[in-house]
């Protein structure tokens, strides 16, 4: 049964597509992260968890023989409180600790513009969290694809930092965002019809077909 967060919560992999314009419906992210109990729709297994598994540990290979002190996943996980009570957590794939720090995401599928914004918003954040050691660390950004790497400076946070305050104060306001329910912001959105009566289906093989990665859970 779906019933009201008693603070905000916002998982950070509904944000980048968001960020880049490719989904913009903003009242989806704005409900999970004012409701829990919601009902999920069903998971398509997808084989890119295996490919995604193999190479995050070729990866982590690759940093710990180079001398970083490696650690990956839910080792990552973290918690960025405001001062209102809002909660924004996340779990980078990979954080390698050196003298010049990176974090890492490792994407087995298809590139896209919002694996850049994940991969910033991580850069912000993990400085930020409460839980984690990394306060005033700067780190690179790398993006690990099966057939390429590429790199995310941190001077493009200056620019992406103001478009993510923008988006969080829509996301965590009172007031709901805005609804646009259209086949390509419902093909991977997590609600059911139960809270949006207005959501629009795609053949569930349609959806299997455009799946990429993984889909992490929803708190």
């Amino acid at each position: 049964m779906t019933y009201p967060r008693l603070s905000p919560f916002v998982w950070a992999t509904w944000l980048p597509k968001l960020l880049t314009r490719h989904n913009t419906c903003e009242w989806s992210a704005w409900f999970m992260a004012h409701h829990q109990g919601y009902k999920r729709e069903e998971d398509v297994p997808y084989k890119a968890l295996e490919a995604h598994a193999a190479l995050l540990k070729q990866t982590r290979r690759e940093f710990e023989e180079r001398g970083y002190y490696v650690s990956i996943e839910n080792e990552n996980k973290f918690h960025l409180k405001s001062r209102t009570g809002a909660t924004l957590c996340g779990v980078p794939d990979l954080i390698a600790v050196s003298e010049r720090p990176v974090i890492a995401e490792v994407k087995s599928g298809k590139r896209w513009p919002f694996d850049r914004m994940q991969l910033l918003l991580y850069m912000h954040s993990v400085p930020r969290a409460q839980n984690l050691n990394y306060e005033g660390v700067t780190f690179d950004g790398l993006l690990v694809y099966p057939d390429k790497v590429e790199t995310v400076s941190p001077a493009e946070l200056e620019e992406f930092r103001p478009k993510l305050k923008d988006l969080l104060k829509r996301v965590l306001a009172d007031k709901p965002a805005e609804k646009m329910p259209t086949e390509k912001n419902c093909r991977f959105c997590k609600l059911t019809a139960a809270d949006c009566p207005e959501k629009v289906y795609a053949g569930r093989d349609e959806v299997a077909a455009h799946a990429t990665i993984h889909q992490l859970p929803i708190l």
